[in-house]
């Protein structure tokens, strides 16, 4: 996981008290860290992306059973069988000091409250390399079948002492399509983020022990930290860069409304076809919008794919204003957009110098979403409804 970095509000204005408040509601801000498990879940309809979340607060997320919906079966999806690590452990200790011992850890998938897939259809499958080059290897798959959930293997080792991710976390997450016609295909995938919360002790070897798993449901007075997740992470198709100083990562394809449609042509039936998703949790409102002075999700400078992204990313925040911040819509917008009126229909359309005038208020209203996902989730699972 990313080490979190120290957030920087710029064009901040404000006497020395404004400063230090803000100072702390940056520190406050860092307790807003999550240890994802990168726990996938595929059935025919669904993809489960499941993160398994550690906050400083010792709050955790869970899973729970979903309905699956039905579609027409012309393609599946997979996962390699290797690496065989299946993500966030619960361990429990016995004994203290020197004398402590842990078992081998319980899969969070398996506990009561957690998804309980299974491992899918195992069976050796030919896969697409390079799409551009159309290289090809071999290798053994998990797939799906009707109505069942396949549970994902990380690609790294999972760390079971690692504090997690938070703001300014990024990385990215592939799963393959299993053409099941030949031909062309048509791929619809939804992204959602469901919010859990567990009993979770840290253990003396740093672990963790993880019980009482709980969705967080739409009545649930600490619903609106799981919109807040749902909105402070970013999904896209591409990234540029090498993730450097000098290179920094870039990102397009922004997966606006969590909704991505994709068309494979060509498909050969059972030759796996790789979808990668990249995905940035912004550190800053700032950075989110493109009008930082470094650190930008978005090319501000780019092409016309760059360019693309960064009008994408702005109209999300405008839409989505009421749960991306932790303040008054109506101040929010205000702050960062132009109105208009037509047809009797109100638009709003962001407004970079705006945004900048008003860039305290606006950071501390992301940074008070952040703090308040860190305080009432402790697991988060992602979810790919691919219909």
């Amino acid at each position: 996981m990313e080490e979190l970095n120290n957030v920087k509000l710029n064009n901040v204005k404000s006497d020395v008290a404004a400063l230090e408040e803000t100072e702390q509601k940056k520190k406050n801000r860092r307790l807003a860290v999550v240890k994802i498990a990168l726990l996938l879940v595929l059935s025919l309809a669904m993809l489960i992306f499941g993160s398994i979340a550690w906050f400083a607060s010792t709050k955790f997320i869970s899973a729970t059973d979903m309905n699956v919906k039905m579609s027409a079966s012309t393609y599946e999806l997979a996962v390699p069988q290797d690496p065989g690590n299946v993500g966030a452990m619960s361990y429990v200790q016995t004994g203290l000091g020197s004398s402590a011992s842990y078992d081998d850890g319980t899969e969070v998938n398996q506990l009561s409250g957690g998804v309980n897939a299974g491992d899918g259809t195992l069976g050796s499958y030919t896969y697409i390399t390079d799409i551009a080059q159309g290289t090809t290897d071999t290798a053994n798959f998990y797939t799906t079948s009707i109505g069942e959930h396949i549970k994902w293997r990380l690609g790294s080792e999972y760390n079971k002492t690692d504090d997690g991710l938070g703001p300014a976390s990024y990385g990215t997450f592939t799963f393959y399509v299993v053409p099941k016609v030949e031909g062309s295909i048509d791929v619809k995938i939804n992204l959602g983020i469901d919010g859990y919360r567990a009993d979770v002790e840290r253990n003396e070897d740093k672990s963790f022990h993880v019980d009482n798993l709980a969705l967080i449901g739409t009545n649930d007075e600490s619903y609106i930290a799981v919109e807040y997740l749902r909105t402070h992470m970013l999904f896209f198709t591409g990234r540029t860069g090498l993730g450097t100083e000098q290179s920094p990562y870039y990102y397009t394809g922004f997966i606006g409304d969590d909704e991505l449609t994709m068309t494979f042509n060509d498909c050969v039936v059972d030759r796996l076809i790789p979808v990668t998703i990249y995905w940035i949790w912004p550190n800053t409102f700032a950075e989110m919008t493109c009008i930082a002075t470094k650190g930008n999700v978005a090319d501000t400078s780019g092409n016309s794919d760059a360019t693309q992204s960064v009008n994408d990313i702005r109209d999300f925040v405008v839409s989505h204003v009421d749960k991306m911040l932790d303040m008054n819509r109506t101040t929010a917008l205000m702050d960062m957009a132009d109105e208009s009126s037509q047809g009797g229909e109100v638009t709003h359309t962001f407004n970079a110098t705006k945004a900048n005038d008003k860039i305290r208020e606006l950071s501390m209203g992301y940074n008070d979403a952040d703090q308040k996902i860190g305080t009432s989730i402790q697991y988060f699972l992602l979810t790919l409804d691919a219909e």
